[in-house]
């Protein structure tokens, strides 16, 4: 073997030795769940849930529905044209 050849097969077994080591396994903490938030109500009417989204200011907070059991008791969309037809959130332009 010539000086070319053993300094490449030294840097081919160098690079995969190296790579070897790697690996995409990264150790990361746990991150908790988030508190559940809400007030603990897991029940709610859908209409409910529609009227108090509208009715709620604009800086509120998102109203939670995550775990919740949305009851769909709106069976038209009537029910809801008040609040369309207003043209207003929250008695607001």
């Amino acid at each position: 073997m010539n000086l070319r050849t053993t300094l490449t097969t030294l840097l081919v077994v160098t690079a995969a030795l190296a790579l070897a080591g790697c690996n995409n396994e990264v150790k990361r903490a746990e991150t908790p769940p988030p508190p559940p938030t809400g007030g603990g109500d897991d029940s709610t009417s859908f209409r409910i849930l529609v009227r108090d989204a509208y009715a709620q200011e604009s800086t509120a907070a998102p109203i939670t529905v995550n775990d919740k059991d949305i009851d769909f008791d709106v069976l038209d969309t009537a029910e809801f044209d008040d609040l369309i037809a207003s043209g207003t959130i929250n008695g607001r332009d």
